[in-house]
């Protein structure tokens, strides 16, 4: 006994049913993906200013979850990390007194798309007490410190552990190329920009000489006898 034929029309829907189960499969496996491009906010990072407290959230939208972010160029100024998850990213902490950090963070989603963030490190501002990091990165201690060009601020030293310290005693700014030569025997050259703000001096009290107050002490006594004599 013959079987019959299926007719053209029936085959040509069950082959769009499955095409049609497969890519629905597809899209619940893969989970929504938006249209819209890769955004990053801020679309910008803010300047570090070395000295002073910095915390910057990383927010990306649209694009494909997850998202990853990484250092791609540069290096981070000491004192500040970044800290990621699979939906933003969080740079903080307190700068070094760097001038010469240039770093660049990329943002990526899944599907390949990314986009950069700039960072720029400002002269850093040092006052009496003060103590940065400079020491660095990836680098570790004691150091040796060599001032190959320019000047710290007068009062100001680089210690052992790469931290400035001191009083700055003249106000202004000031620049030097140091050498830091770690315990390992690793030498790195970095360049440093610093505002200086010394204390106002203290003014000393004038005060009288012991002649001098011999010779007060005459004329109220003459200035006294005259007196009396009137």
């Amino acid at each position: 006994m013959n079987r019959p034929t299926p007719k053209p029309e029936a085959r040509s829907l069950g082959m769009a049913g499955r095409h049609l189960l497969g890519a629905a499969l597809f899209c619940l496996l893969a989970g929504p993906v938006s249209g819209a491009p890769l955004t990053v906010s801020p679309p910008s990072l803010p300047p570090v200013v070395a000295g002073s407290p910095y915390n910057v959230t990383i927010t990306p939208s649209d694009g494909s979850a997850p998202y990853h972010f990484s250092l791609a160029a540069g290096l981070l100024p000491p004192g500040l990390t970044l800290s990621t998850s699979p939906a933003n990213a969080t740079l903080s902490g307190t700068a070094g007194a760097f001038s010469s950090y240039d770093f660049t963070l990329a943002v990526g989603d899944s599907i390949g798309a990314e986009r950069y963030l700039r960072g720029l490190s400002l002269p850093g501002t040092v006052a009496s007490g003060s103590n940065l990091p400079l020491s660095p990165p990836g680098s570790t201690g004691p150091y040796g410190i060599v001032i190959l060009s320019g000047a710290l601020p007068p009062g100001m030293v680089i210690d052992s552990n790469g931290n400035l310290t001191g009083n700055p005693s003249q106000s202004g700014r000031f620049s030097a190329v140091v050498e830091f030569t770690d315990s390992l025997g690793n030498k790195t050259i970095l360049t440093l920009s610093l505002d200086a703000i010394a204390p106002e001096p203290v003014r000393p009290i004038p005060t009288l000489s012991t002649w001098a107050l011999w010779l007060l002490s005459l004329g109220l006594l003459v200035l006294g006898l005259r007196r009396t004599r009137t």
